[in-house]
């Protein structure tokens, strides 16, 4: 229920659960419970920009994992920890905890779990100031067949960014739309509507981008729209006054 509800982008609910099933696998003595919702406890906090928290989480999961030679644990545990390392800034650190979660999906022959630390390398090279090296890595990640929604919407978002950086604002604007687009698809795949609103959370960072980007663009119209929009239309789903 937790990993449920991460899901779902309803993040109180997700942490309040996770927490618990933490709990009671420490209770049962249960180390690998522990280490899974110890790592999903971290997602939550990621989501919510509270790195600091999310890092200590994923370092307690790294640990347990190594005690426990869990293979997948420990890609689990690097995979997250090279994004929040970037997303704090800590780049060195970032390179290193996705090059070895990289070498263990080689490994496993998992592209899928390649494309996640690959992203995290586009992200450190955009940091870094190579914009063709994160450009060529985030249209690899956007269009390798093995990745799902979510790679895509983020690898959309991450090239927006870096256009909006440097000042291309006629194709940050386009990835800022691909992006949502994509994201929007996904949602509009949820069979329950009040299951939708909190999904949108995933897309809140997307979208007060795109806002910010627009209002530094003078489009204030437009930023008005898009602020309004997600909410807007799932209401009108709820309501049934707006075909899928």
């Amino acid at each position: 229920l937790g990993w449920a509800y991460y899901n779902l982008g309803d993040s109180e609910k997700s942490l309040e659960l996770s927490l618990e099933a933490e709990n009671r696998a420490i209770q049962a003595s249960d180390v690998i419970d522990q280490l899974s919702w110890i790592t999903n406890a971290g997602y939550v906090y990621d989501q919510l920009h509270d790195f600091p928290r999310a890092k200590q989480s994923y370092l307690k999961a790294l640990g347990l994992a190594r005690n426990s030679e869990g293979r997948e644990d420990i890609y689990n545990a690097l995979r997250a920890l090279a994004l929040v390392s970037v997303e704090s800034g800590e780049v060195e650190e970032a390179r290193k905890y996705s090059d070895e979660a990289i070498k263990i999906a080689r490994a496993d022959n998992n592209r899928l779990d390649e494309l996640y630390p690959l992203l995290v390398k586009g992200l450190i090279a955009a940091r870094l100031g190579d914009g063709a090296e994160a450009e060529r890595i985030f249209r690899e990640v956007e269009h390798d067949h093995h990745g799902n929604a979510s790679l895509k919407w983020r690898a959309e978002h991450a090239l927006a960014r870096l256009y909006d950086d440097e000042k291309r604002p006629n194709d940050a604007d386009h990835e800022y739309r691909a992006a949502l687009a994509t994201f929007e698809q996904a949602r509009a795949s949820l069979q329950r509507n009040d299951s939708k609103l909190p999904f949108s959370n995933h897309a809140s960072r997307i979208y007060d981008d795109y806002v910010h980007f627009l209002v530094v663009q003078s489009k204030a119209d437009d930023a008005l729209r898009w602020a309004d929009y997600n909410r807007a239309r799932t209401l009108l789903e709820g309501l049934g006054l707006l075909s899928k």
